[in-house]
C-alpha cells in the first residue's frame, strides 16, 4: 500500500476499550488509541520524558497543550524508528505524546532520533505521567459537569506489596463498608471517574488515618459535586466530622 492509497482508503471505524479500529475490505487495522486512556511506554527523547506507543493517536482525544510527534522506520527495517516528524503515513513506527513541542532545525521537517530514544521500562497513561512530573493534568471532558459520568469506587490493601489486592467497580456505599471491614494495616479508599482519572481520597498506615486533598488541585474533581458530597460522606463515616485538609485522626 502507497502513501496515497492509506490517505485515500475509506475505511469503517469501530472503538473497543479506548482503541479504535478501522476496517478495510482486505484486513482489520489497529491503528488509533485514545491519548487519556492509552497505558503507553515511558521513554526518554532528546534527553526528555515523553510518551510512546506502536500506533497513532486520535487527534480528538490529545488535551490541550499536549503534542504528538510521529516516528519513521527505517527502509530496510520499518520497525526500527530513524526519524521523528510531525506525520509519517508510510513506516509508521510509533508516536510520541509529549507537554513540549520539539523543535526542528530551521528548513528540517524531521529530526534524526539515531541514539536518542532510551526505553525506560514502564507504562504509564497520562495521568500517571502528570503525576510523576507534578504537571497539571489536562482538562478533558472528565471535567465537563454539563456531561453524565461514570464513579466506580475502589479499595487497595497492602499496596505496593506482594499481598496488594483491589476491590473496584463499587458504590461509594459499598466501598467504605469494605473499607471499614478490612482488617489490614495499610488500606486506601478512592474513586476511579469515567474509568480515566483516579483520586485516592482516604487512606490508613501505621495506625494513622489520612484524608487526601489531592482532589482539590485536580480539574476534573475539584468542582464535582458528586465528589464534594463523597468527601464529606467520607469523613462523617470514617470518624472527622469537621476535615482539615493534611490533618490525620492521629494527630487529633
Amino acid at each position: 500500500m502507497n502513501a496515497g492509497d492509506a490517505e485515500n482508503m475509506l475505511l469503517t471505524c469501530q472503538s473497543f476499550q479506548g482503541i479504535l479500529f478501522y476496517n478495510s475490505p482486505d484486513r482489520r487495522y489497529k491503528m488509533y488509541v485514545n491519548a487519556m486512556k492509552e497505558k503507553f511506554e515511558h521513554i526518554e527523547l532528546f534527553g526528555k520524558p515523553v510518551l510512546f506507543t506502536n500506533y497513532r493517536i486520535a487527534p480528538d482525544t490529545v488535551p490541550e497543550n499536549w503534542f504528538v510527534y510521529d516516528l519513521r522506520g527505517g527502509g530496510n527495517d520499518p520497525g526500527i524508528p530513524v526519524a521523528l516528524e510531525t506525520k509519517v503515513i508510510v513506516n509508521h513506527a510509533g508516536s510520541i505524546l509529549t507537554p513540549e513541542q520539539i523543535p526542528f532545525l530551521k528548513g528540517k521537517n524531521y529530526r534524526s532520533v539515531k541514539n536518542k530514544l532510551n526505553f525506560i521500562g514502564e507504562g504509564l497513561t497520562l495521568i500517571d505521567f502528570c503525576r510523576r512530573y507534578s504537571l497539571s493534568i489536562p482538562l478533558t471532558s472528565v471535567a465537563a459537569p454539563e456531561l453524565p459520568h461514570t464513579y466506580n469506587w475502589y479499595v487497595i490493601t497492602n499496596c505496593g506489596s506482594p499481598k496488594e489486592q483491589i476491590q473496584q467497580d463499587m458504590t461509594l456505599e459499598e466501598a467504605i463498608r469494605v473499607y471499614q471491614d478490612t482488617d489490614e494495616k495499610e488500606k486506601r479508599l478512592g474513586v476511579a471517574k469515567d474509568k480515566i482519572a483516579t483520586v485516592d481520597l482516604v487512606h490508613l498506615a501505621d495506625h494513622e488515618q489520612r484524608f487526601f486533598g489531592d482532589y482539590q488541585a485536580m480539574d476534573c474533581f475539584k468542582d464535582d459535586p458528586v465528589i464534594l458530597q463523597a468527601v464529606q460522606m467520607l469523613h462523617q463515616a470514617l470518624g472527622e466530622e469537621n476535615p482539615v485538609q493534611g490533618m490525620t485522626m492521629g494527630g487529633m
